[in-house]
């Protein structure tokens, strides 16, 4: 898939950069997740969260996203490893949970 690589940046090299600050930010967010919360600041849905899961949605090959991201069946095995492991953490489901359920609702008070 050198053309999917091409089209993202994915090269061994940026991904070893790269890898140490994600998976450090991830941890971070996973531990104040830990509590359970259903949003990061409050009671109810907000930029904060929109601007996480924005941050983290192809990393995790969010399905609702709205731009084109390749599907999980499409990614080569390394990749869709790393999508799969970011997906099984707090701060990945978190992304996933806030596209699947919020995605629609902002649209429509958008007027999209």
């Amino acid at each position: 898939m050198p053309v999917q690589r091409r089209r993202i940046g994915w090269t061994p090299d940026a991904r070893a950069r790269a890898s140490g600050a994600v998976e450090r930010a991830l941890a971070e967010l996973d531990e104040l997740l830990a509590d359970g919360r259903r949003f990061l600041v409050g009671a109810r849905f907000s930029a904060a969260d929109l601007a996480l899961a924005s941050l983290l949605a192809p990393m995790v090959a969010a399905p609702e996203y709205g731009a084109w991201l390749p599907a999980l069946a499409d990614l080569e095995p390394g990749m869709r490893a790393d999508v799969e492991r970011l997906r099984a953490t707090r701060a990945g489901a978190f992304a996933l949970r806030m596209y699947r359920e919020h995605r629609g609702a902002a649209l429509a008070a958008a007027g999209a």
